[in-house]
């Protein structure tokens, strides 16, 4: 019942704990290092961000869904950050990649809770929350992994979870390009043109109850059938509010990266 255990979270999780934290000495270190970062990203990797203006007018807490193409997705989303923003962000990674000092130092940086999201999926979840109710901003990849030919992979559903039974907003983001900037099983960086596209929020809310009134209705995705528009919300359960949510999350990126490539 993911409604109860986001919602009723137990608070003591030490994994949290440093990110709920407050040090404002290291986050503006690191927010000036990560500003030297997206000038190189700019000259480098000739970066171009679009939607930032309206991003900035976001009020915390929210969740940022971009999608998924290399090591240095974190780095150059978050370098756009305006401190506000960059210094409340926080990320849940796979432990398994921060296993030396070197790598505890960049866990630091990207204020990364390090936990296994396959085999400790629960605590991921509950880390999310914890956060989100503290006022943080989740920084959270849908895909899961890297895709290794830059195209949209399967989407897990844990955005939209938190998105729903938190009422959080969803900030979709388009990243393009760096797939060919440090390719999945590459040791190899190279230069390249990479885009990213701040997308416009929304309301996991606001897309079930358009998708119940639409004639197709609510996805059911246990049945692989459509659920009826006049019993849709009633007869749907919230796995199907999910995969509504996650669905129009993909459709949503889908369509920024299609406008970014033509």
């Amino acid at each position: 019942n993911w409604s109860r255990i986001v919602k009723e979270v137990d608070e003591d999780l030490p994994e949290i704990r440093p990110i709920l934290e407050s040090q404002p000495f290291f986050s503006r270190f690191a927010f000036v290092v990560y500003k030297g970062f997206n000038l190189i990203f700019r000259v480098f990797l000739r970066l171009e961000v679009e939607g930032l203006d309206e991003f900035r007018k976001m009020k915390r807490p929210f969740i940022i869904c971009p999608n998924h193409q290399s090591f240095l997705d974190p780095f150059v989303v978050c370098s756009t950050y305006p401190f506000e923003f960059f210094s409340n962000t926080f990320h849940v990674g796979a432990s398994e990649f921060f296993g030396n000092r070197f790598m505890n130092w960049v866990a630091r940086m990207l204020q990364i809770v390090p936990v296994d999201p396959d085999t400790q999926l629960m605590k991921a979840m509950k880390a999310g929350a914890i956060g989100l109710k503290h006022g943080k901003i989740l920084n959270i990849y849908p895909e899961g992994e890297r895709a290794y030919d830059g195209e949209l992979h399967e989407f897990k559903k844990g955005a939209a979870i938190l998105a729903t039974e938190l009422d959080m907003p969803i900030v979709p983001v388009a990243i393009d390009g760096l797939h060919k900037v440090w390719a999945r099983k590459s040791m190899r960086i190279r230069p390249g043109k990479v885009k990213v596209h701040f997308g416009e929020p929304f309301y996991a809310k606001n897309i079930v109850s358009k998708s119940s009134a639409s004639p197709g209705g609510l996805i059911n995705s246990s049945s692989g059938k459509i659920a009826g528009t006049a019993t849709a919300v009633a007869t749907s359960s919230q796995d199907d509010q999910y995969e509504t949510v996650t669905v129009h999350l993909k459709q949503t990126i889908a369509a920024m990266i299609a406008t970014m490539r033509s």
